[in-house]
């Protein structure tokens, strides 16, 4: 080896030197780092906190056999549990405190039933529970603002009845027709198996007969199934297999856009977001997270926001003065109120 590839050799090995420092700092600091993040994740937060975050924008049409942007949305949101410290500051990262605080999820306290008979239940196969909360309603209430009316109605079958209700002893396989001389709805037959008020009941035996009881539905097992004339036509339009559907909150923009359909017609009132229940009268329920869904649209450029009129009409309003935010909060109670603010939105603007 000559004496220049010695030198060489040498100049290579000390403008080494400084790039191996630079390295070995780098990796002491990323170690560092990771050892930081591992013992904030075992540090416990002393009163853990689910939040509802926002999530995504799903298109109205999500729930339709062709599915396509026609500028109206769902909103939906997701659940975190803040259990350690790093998790809570993890989502301080993203969100302003008083917003986080705006999207802790209540605490709900459970009725403690040690004493006496518990109240009842009503079950809905899972594979059900979206056709019966969110699609049948909606092309019910969609095809009814329309105009177009369908036959749809709800059986209750009775599973199971409390040792102590002699009246109803000898009913399980019986299905409710009518209470107190009215047919009755998924959020009232809910009610009634939690309530010791007696009421009328309309019954129809196993063989077809009818048969009434004045009794309490207080601890009874109900099965819910439904029963639709032109269930092929459903099919035609929306999936009747939705059970990865989450929820109901779909329900009122999933109508909305039944109603669009049925009158051959389509969304000319540029982006906006929906969100509410339905039933097949067609009344807007109240949802959860509204918060999280308010945020979620502000966030995206969404103009116009319509929500269940009363106590999420007044969340959203505080979320919106929350971000300083130009977007407007339209209250809904029927599925006719959305079609009814844009026609009085264009009859203003043509005067």
């Amino acid at each position: 080896m000559d004496i220049t590839s010695v030198i060489t050799s040498s100049k290579n090995k000390i403008n080494n030197k400084p790039q191996r420092r630079v390295f070995f700092r780098f990796s002491l600091v990323g170690l560092l780092i990771l050892f930081i993040v591992f013992i904030l994740s075992l540090i416990p937060i002393a009163n853990p906190k689910i939040y509802e975050l926002p999530d995504k924008l799903y298109p109205a049409q999500t729930m339709f056999k062709n599915v396509y942007d026609d500028g109206i949305f769902i909103p939906s949101s997701v659940d975190k549990k803040t259990d350690n410290i790093l998790s809570y500051l993890h989502l301080r990262f993203f969100y302003d405190k008083e917003i986080l605080r705006l999207f802790e999820k209540a605490t709900v306290t459970t009725e403690n039933h040690l004493n006496g008979f518990s109240p009842g239940h009503v079950y809905i196969n899972s594979t059900e529970e979206g056709l019966l909360y969110s699609v049948l309603p909606a092309y019910i209430a969609g095809h009814k603002e329309a105009h177009v009316y369908k036959t749809f109605y709800y059986q209750y079958e009775i599973i199971s009845t409390p040792i102590d209700n002699k009246e109803l002893e000898w009913v399980s396989g019986y299905t409710i027709q009518k209470v107190d001389g009215h047919p009755i709805n998924i959020n009232e037959i809910n009610s009634l198996v939690k309530d010791r008020e007696i009421h009328e009941i309309e019954l129809k035996t196993i063989e077809g007969a009818l048969t009434n009881v004045s009794t309490s539905l207080y601890g009874v097992n109900i099965k819910i199934h439904y029963s639709i004339d032109d269930l092929w036509r459903l099919n035609d339009m929306l999936h009747l297999d939705v059970a990865g559907v989450k929820g109901n909150s779909g329900g009122a923009a999933t109508a909305y856009e039944v109603f669009l359909k049925a009158k051959s017609e389509y969304n000319q009132n540029g982006r906006f977001v929906i969100t509410g229940t339905i039933d097949i009268e067609g009344n807007i329920g109240s949802v959860g997270s509204i918060n999280a869904k308010t945020y979620l649209a502000d966030q995206h450029g969404i103009p116009v926001m319509f929500v269940p009129n009363g106590e999420n009409h007044k969340e959203a309003l505080k979320m919106k003065e929350q971000l300083d935010s130009d977007i407007v909060i339209v209250p809904i109670h029927k599925l006719g109120d959305i079609a009814a603010y844009w026609r009085d939105l264009h009859n203003h603007s043509d005067n």
